[in-house]
This record gives C-alpha cells, sequence and structure tokens, in this order.
C-alpha cells in the first residue's frame, strides 16, 4: 500500500476519509474508478456527516464489494461474513466502535485531521484483502 498516496489524497487534495481510502486503494487495487464512482462515496465521509459510521470504515466496504461481487451481492457467499469480519476488525483496532464521533476525538491530530484513522483503516484493510484473494 503506498502511504503516502492516502496521505497526499487526504491532507494536500483535500479529500475526505472515504474518497481518500477508496481512490488510494482502488489504485492499488487495481479497480478503474470515475469521478462519479468517487461522488457515490464521499457523503459517507464524517460518519455519514453526523457522527455515524467512520467513512474510512464505509469506503473499505465498498471496496470489498468491488472484489468479490460478480453480479449481485446476495448471490456472493463469502460477501456477507468477509464484511463481517473486517467491520469486527475494524472495531477493535478503533477502540471498541464504528463510529466517527468516537474514534475522531481519540485520533485526530491538529493539522492532519483524521490521517491516523485512515491510515490505520488501510494497513488493516489492505491485510484483510490478502486474507481474502
Amino acid at each position: 500500500m503506498d502511504f503516502e498516496k492516502v496521505r497526499k489524497l487526504y491532507l494536500e487534495d483535500g479529500y475526505n476519509c472515504a474518497e481518500a481510502t477508496l481512490m488510494a486503494v482502488c489504485e492499488e487495487e487495481g479497480i478503474g474508478l470515475s469521478k462519479e464512482d468517487v461522488k457515490l462515496i464521499g457523503a459517507f465521509g464524517g460518519g455519514m456527516g453526523c457522527g455515524e459510521a467512520c467513512g474510512a470504515l464505509c469506503a473499505s466496504i465498498a471496496i470489498i464489494g468491488a472484489l468479490l461481487i460478480e453480479d449481485k451481492a446476495h448471490a456472493t457467499p463469502d460477501l456477507k461474513s468477509s464484511c463481517s469480519t473486517y467491520v469486527k476488525a475494524f472495531r477493535e483496532k478503533m477502540g471498541g466502535s464504528i463510529d466517527c464521533r468516537d474514534i475522531k476525538p481519540r485520533n485526530t491530530v491538529e493539522g492532519q485531521r483524521c490521517l491516523k484513522t485512515v491510515l490505520e483503516n488501510c494497513e488493516l484493510l489492505e491485510k484483510h484483502l490478502k486474507d481474502i484473494n
């Protein structure tokens, strides 16, 4: 994983946690993205704008779906268990919560926003994707 790419997308280019995660990991995995695809995940940043499920986590689940689903989610036997396993690992990594409102105060560094969360999530996702491939 090119963690410098993640940092650049998030801090320098101004993408949010969900957008930066999606763009960096999809590039790494060879998943083609359009500008419209990035827009689809954008509203998940900041816990969907209201502090709920972390946007980086939401992007990760979208990536898992993109890699596993061939036709339909309901016709993908390993999808549910892969997503469940990832959410559990993310919750453990983030101190017991998946919600932005809980994670952000612990991981925000002045001048870096939630970069720590985004990088830790990308590291966790990289490991998860190796396990499912």
